[in-house]
């Protein structure tokens, strides 16, 4: 009886060794939430965004790291946004999160300071770098609006007709446009968002003197406005934001506009690393990856990295996971990634892209 009273004590012992072990050894999954507009007027982006996500998290898995996800949409509403990160900030299992628009960004930076979170984005207005915890691997408009501005002077766009979508993305880059245009502005029209009758605003454009349109739009609103300006049969080019370089434009609009417009985007990376992206993009999801999921992408891998290397870390996980990223050197979908103390990435340029053979092309105009 005591021999047996003995071994069965010796078991317990030893069944409570491995659990104090394997908890030691074993921490547990931490989530990456996700913030996406996967319905509404930024769907195009949202849902593209939500499939890249994914694919992330599986080449992470293939490299032996796990990382559970929880997908929110907020329809780019930064109020939403904001009631969404505090759900994630109550649950205390989310570690980062990744979101889209520039408006959902300012709206969390508030509440994130005080957190164990970190925030991946691809918003790209110029208040974003103000935010802690933030990286983003999409330029600050501060170089778009320089670039575009350069690019109407090159053009020899000296009259334009200004039109700017009137959330934080558009107000921000028409603000650093603005700041840079040395020509005339004849006169400014404001989207609304969501709005898909612009005809009252065209024909102000037709009479207003403008020999050129600047557009700083997204694809919703973007699409309905050239079309309506090819039935007003205007002749005017249209120089635009990036925002719009979406190759589902083309088969959106008129033919009798395609030919004139010229987008300013970010650079593209056509490395082997971005053509793996698309390729299992492609075969994982049988369509075509749409702008900025390649962001989506590579934020996802860099986030769930971070985690990762950060997992057994007692306390102070926030430090341990800004550290791994500010020296984080890497080539994503995106291409060369690496991130300035402000958060903000390194090194990323702009090229000129017009439409060919249906779809959007880099071009030397």
């Amino acid at each position: 009886m005591k021999k047996t009273l003995s071994i069965v004590v010796v078991i317990l012992l030893v069944i409570g060794i491995v659990i104090i072990i394997s908890g030691k050894d074993e921490p547990s999954v931490r989530k990456i939430g996700f913030i996406l507009p996967v319905t509404g007027d930024a769907a195009v982006y949202g849902q593209a965004a939500q499939n890249a996500g994914r694919l992330a998290l599986e080449d992470l898995r293939k490299e032996g790291i796990i990382i559970d996800s929880i997908y929110e949409y907020n329809h780019l509403s930064g109020t939403a946004a904001a009631g969404i990160l505090q759900k994630f900030i109550d649950s205390g299992d989310v570690s980062a999160v990744v979101s889209f628009g520039s408006g959902d960004v300012l709206a969390m930076c508030p509440l994130i300071e005080d957190e164990d979170i970190i925030l991946f984005n691809s918003g790209s207005s110029p208040k974003i770098t103000d935010c802690v915890q933030t990286f983003r691997n999409y330029p600050s408009d501060i170089y778009q609006g320089k670039v575009l501005s350069d690019k109407a002077t090159t053009l020899g766009y000296k009259n334009i007709a200004l039109v700017y979508l009137n959330n934080d993305y558009g107000v921000g880059l028409r603000s650093e446009f603005v700041k840079n245009y040395t020509g005339t502005i004849a006169v400014e029209e404001v989207q609304a968002p969501g709005s898909k009758d612009f005809r009252t605003q065209i024909i102000k454009i037709k009479s207003s003197g403008a020999k050129q349109i600047i557009l700083i739009s997204q694809l919703a609103e973007a699409i309905p406005f050239l079309n309506q300006y090819a039935e007003q049969n205007l002749e005017m080019p249209v120089l635009a934001s990036e925002s719009i370089k979406d190759d589902s434009l083309p088969t959106q609009i008129s033919n009798a506009v395609i030919n004139k417009i010229i987008a300013i985007a970010a650079a593209e990376y056509y490395g082997s690393e971005s053509i793996k992206f698309k390729d299992g993009y492609e075969k994982k999801f049988n369509i075509k990856p749409t702008s900025f999921a390649d962001y989506v992408y590579d934020n996802t891998m860099i986030a769930g990295k971070a985690i990762d290397h950060c997992k057994n870390i007692q306390g102070q996980k926030k430090t341990c996971m800004e550290n791994f990223i500010l020296n984080y050197r890497g080539i994503g979908a995106t291409g060369n990634i690496s991130f300035g103390t402000d958060g903000d990435v390194i090194g990323k340029t702009y090229d000129t892209f017009v439409i060919e053979d249906g779809k959007f092309v880099k071009s030397d105009r």
